[in-house]
């Protein structure tokens, strides 16, 4: 496209988009694991592989989006069990959550308790599940790590460099 004989500028729209090397999930991380996703991964990319995982990091979604195998494989480490209905996961209130994390860069980020089990959002016979902050409604991607996510980080979308820098919150 031109104006008066100049290239216009083209702003694009996109996703602020990262690989992982890996997730923990409690007592294991997927640094080795199969998983392979044919509709949402990034292994066209050099050092790649298609296990990792692409995640959009989104600070206008609340729950994080993930593949139903991380999710079950961190649930089941839940002290209690957890429940599904509707899309949305549960636990018993008072479980001791097992640590989940995000390793980027070498660096493991991990989502704070509070994040993960909505404590104000109870349900279940006498109200003593509380609500999950990961859900996999969209279980062949995108992923998301949402504010249940970035509520435990100072994350820096740098557009002019086109880097986005992660701390961890204090």
């Amino acid at each position: 496209m031109e104006a008066d004989g100049a290239t216009a500028l083209r702003n694009e729209l996109s996703f602020y988009t990262i690989v992982p090397d890996a997730f923990v999930l409690g007592a294991f991380d997927t640094k080795n694991a199969e998983y392979v996703n044919p509709s949402w991964n990034a292994s066209h990319y050099k050092d790649v592989s298609a296990s990792q995982i692409p995640v959009i990091l989104d600070t206008g979604t609340t729950m994080s989006l993930l593949p139903t195998g991380l999710l079950v494989a961190y649930f089941r480490q839940i002290p209690g069990g957890f429940l599904q209905a509707q899309g949305t996961y549960w636990a018993l209130c008072n479980a001791k959550l097992p640590k989940l994390g995000v390793t980027i860069g070498g660096k493991t980020f991990y989502f704070r308790d509070e994040d993960i089990m909505y404590q104000e959002v109870r349900g279940g016979q006498e109200e003593n599940y509380c609500q999950l902050g990961l859900t996999d409604l969209a279980p062949d991607g995108p992923y998301i790590l949402g504010e249940s996510f970035l509520n435990a980080v100072v994350a820096v979308f740098d557009v002019a460099a086109s880097e986005i820098r992660l701390y961890e919150r204090r």
